[in-house]
């Protein structure tokens, strides 16, 4: 299907309400805060992209790790990262950190197809702040991390496929 090739801004509604009942249930700690803002609003999803994850990094204290995690990714090690980053501190701080990208092709229930060998790098952390050029992406060098991330880009149903390359 060809239109989910091209990309226009499609009218959307969220219950705010439903959804920070649903944040309140489940934070417990009162760690997480909703940020307000027009995500939606550029004229690409790149764009987009980057406008959050800049507004994002801004709320970050200011000579720490910033490390962002998208939703459709699945921290394989995240003891192996925490200690890895924690052992960071104070070093590299002109460095971007990278994690390994394990790509689900294909979903069987509960298998997956996967790239292998992964040979993908993405940006996960940075100590940057409102400084992404292209989504995740600042001008640093980039220094990979043990981290693995499993992400579902392929291994998805039709539905959230046509979504996915849609909302491109």
């Amino acid at each position: 299907d060809e239109s989910c090739l091209t990309w226009a801004k499609q009218p959307f509604e969220i219950d705010l309400g439903e959804v920070e009942a649903f944040i309140r249930r489940i934070d417990t700690a009162k760690k997480l805060r909703i940020v307000r803002g027009h995500f939606h609003a550029r004229e690409s999803p790149t764009e987009n992209d980057t406008a959050e994850r800049n507004a994002l990094s801004q709320m970050c204290a200011a000579g720490t790790w910033g490390v962002q995690i998208d939703a459709d990714e699945i921290l394989l090690n995240p003891e192996e990262f925490l200690s890895w980053m924690e052992g960071m501190e104070g070093k590299h701080e002109d460095l971007a950190i990278g994690a390994r990208w394990i790509t689900v092709f294909k979903r069987f229930g509960d298998r997956a197809l996967v790239v292998t060998p992964s040979k993908e790098v993405t940006l996960v952390a940075t100590r940057l702040r409102g400084q992404h050029i292209n989504a995740r992406w600042t001008r640093q060098r980039v220094m990979v991390s043990p981290l693995k991330l499993l992400h579902f880009s392929w291994g998805r149903t039709g539905e959230e496929l046509r979504q996915k390359l849609h909302n491109w």
